[in-house]
């Protein structure tokens, strides 16, 4: 029972979480993020063709004029967006649920790769808590304006 409860409240969570990283515009997971100079975030393909051949753009969620339209690559909600999509991903060599994040090699593992010898002295934490602390970092690097 209790581990029943916990495996709905973890899918709930990952739901939650992919829930967030998604476009406003495309309504999917997003694809090579920009963060546009108001703090909003966009897949480049989707803001490019809203902004078609108009001069200047506005934020289609906040409305805010951006006359120069500069894309910045959004790299902290990219990485987010990998960790997302692993969440119900199997590792293709033990075939076991991907719920860790090796934060020196940068990618996911799975519970019997944590303990192997390549990962072992890496710190590894568990997928909820990489998510998290991509939160917070992305919020503090780019505070919410207006």
């Amino acid at each position: 029972m209790w581990r029943n409860w916990r495996k709905s409240r973890d899918e709930q969570k990952s739901k939650e979480l992919r829930d967030e990283l998604v476009c406003s515009i495309c309504l999917d997971s997003f694809k090579d993020p920009v963060i546009l100079d108001c703090g909003h975030s966009y897949c480049q393909a989707c803001i490019t063709k809203c902004w078609g051949a108009s001069g200047t753009g506005l934020c289609p969620q906040c409305r805010k004029p951006l006359p120069k339209r500069e894309l910045r690559p959004n790299k902290s909600l990219e990485e987010a967006v990998n960790i997302a999509r692993g969440l119900d991903e199997e590792c293709e060599k033990h075939e076991e649920v991907l719920k860790f994040f090796c934060k020196e090699d940068r990618t996911l593992v799975c519970r019997v790769c944590r303990e192997s010898r390549e990962h072992r002295a890496h710190t590894v934490i568990p997928i909820e808590a990489a998510a998290e602390e991509f939160k917070v970092g992305h919020l503090r690097r780019n505070p919410r304006r207006g």
